[in-house]
């Protein structure tokens, strides 16, 4: 979560994008983005736990702004995910219309009572 020159991440992701492996810390990292813009600090040295103590105020704002975010998803209920793999568009395309002609074809079929 980005807050003026401030991010707190709950997850990182070590390597890249096709092979990162996601890890979740016991306390959110935070980073200053206009002193180390590349997000290159160490989190594990004492400076940072020392800085990271001066700056824990935080998340008092951040946990505000999580509050709004959480109380909105209702209003924007989740949808069914997609693949990355722009392969899987037209399969994609084809069985939902093929469900689609399915549903047209159902409606058209008269009742048994009928």
């Amino acid at each position: 979560m980005r807050w003026n020159d401030w991010k707190v991440s709950f997850a990182t992701d070590d390597g890249n994008i096709a092979t990162a492996v996601r890890n979740v810390p016991g306390w959110p990292v935070i980073t200053n983005l206009r002193a180390d813009p590349y997000e290159r600090a160490s989190s594990e040295s004492g400076m940072y736990i020392r800085w990271y103590g001066d700056n824990i105020w935080l998340f008092v704002p951040v946990q505000q702004k999580l509050k709004s975010f959480l109380t909105s998803l209702p209003d924007f209920p989740f949808q069914q995910g997609s693949s990355l793999n722009a392969a899987g568009i037209n399969d994609n395309s084809i069985q939902a219309m093929q469900a689609l002609k399915q549903l047209r074809d159902l409606e058209t079929l008269s009742s048994p009572g009928d």
